[in-house]
């Protein structure tokens, strides 16, 4: 089950000598080189009106062990005992047990899995959280893209993009009052199961943190984030300003209907030990070769062997996006 690590400021915190914003609540069991590299996570600015939103994230933290997958939620809190701003920051460290088919958004998303209170004197949790691993995690038409910008396409060019190229990260600009949970979520679902714990992203993306790749940067209309992110030179999609059709490729279309053409292709195939070549299992794990915006560069399908979902990547960035055997990180 997963460990948690709460972060808040406080007049005294877990660990002796510590205060101000400090760790007030922790897993028994959590690793003690793991904290430091958690509590850095959590830096919080309120958006341009002065309060909210909250930062939902999912970070590959890689450790000496292995790779720690974190959810975490980070937003305002109550001022502090000195009556200042305040935030609070709320981590769980998953086993690779705990990494649902349907993806870390999906996850985010379930009602009370992250704590947004502390109160009271710091305290060691005895009992870890108990994560949900159900829930439908097959790929659905990415409503949340075309409410937000008129083509649900935009969902697929996210995704292939990602999968071109993982070392690169993507901006994506949003308006205050649109929740960019759903847009991820949608996104994510139209990657192959076992490349979906490897798509980092802030909801909230503020700066980058050394050492903690985030790939999926939503930024905030208004924000430092979103005026360095029209001067980067990868892709944006900025869903402030109009948006044309998004150019067509399968993943588009996947995001536009919620059917997956190469998955439906290998079910019509006849199974392995026919005479016919197309007998081999193989999955498309780049987009088609139609055109992409101009600001990423089109590179050519690549079929790989079909992967066993479990295998993960330690180290990133990787030059293809096909997985390798590694180790996850595990709780002791």
């Amino acid at each position: 089950m997963a460990l948690e690590l709460v972060y808040t400021s406080a007049a005294r915190g877990l660990r002796a000598g510590t205060s101000g914003f400090c760790t007030v609540a922790m897993t028994k069991g959590m690793p003690p080189a793991l904290v430091p590299r958690l509590e850095a996570l959590g830096g919080y600015r309120p958006g341009p009106g002065g309060d909210g939103p909250e930062a939902l994230c999912f970070w590959r933290v890689e450790t000496a062990t292995g790779i720690a997958h974190v959810l975490s939620v980070v937003g305002p809190a109550p001022p502090d005992h000195t009556a200042r701003t305040n935030k609070i920051a709320t981590y769980l460290v998953l086993s690779p047990e705990e990494l649902a088919s349907a993806g870390p958004a999906a996850m985010l998303a379930r009602a009370g899995l992250l704590r947004r209170s502390w109160a009271g004197a710091p305290a060691w949790i005895d009992e870890p959280v108990r994560v949900p691993l159900d829930g439908d995690p097959a790929p659905r038409a990415c409503a949340a893209w075309q409410a937000a910008c008129g083509d649900a396409g935009w969902a697929g060019v996210l995704a292939s993009s990602f999968l071109r190229d993982q070392s690169k990260p993507i901006h994506v600009i949003y308006r205050a009052g649109l929740d960019p949970l759903p847009l991820v979520d949608e996104a994510m679902r139209l990657l192959p199961d076992w490349v979906r714990w490897r798509a980092t992203f802030s909801t909230y993306f503020l700066q980058p943190v050394a050492g903690t790749p985030c790939a999926w940067r939503f930024c905030l209309e208004g924000t430092a984030a979103a005026d360095a992110a029209r001067q980067s030179k990868g892709l944006v999609i900025d869903l402030t300003r109009p948006l044309d059709a998004a150019p067509e490729s399968r993943f588009v279309r996947m995001a536009r209907t919620g059917i997956d053409e190469e998955a439906a292709a290998q079910k019509a195939r006849p199974k392995a030990g026919a005479s016919s070549r197309a007998a081999i299992g193989t999955i498309e794990l780049a987009p088609d070769s139609d055109p992409l915006p101009a600001a990423t560069s089109a590179a050519r399908p690549v079929r790989r062997p079909m992967p066993t979902p479990s295998v993960e990547v330690a180290i990133e960035p990787e030059p293809t996006v096909k997985p390798t055997s590694s180790r996850s990180w595990r709780p002791r």
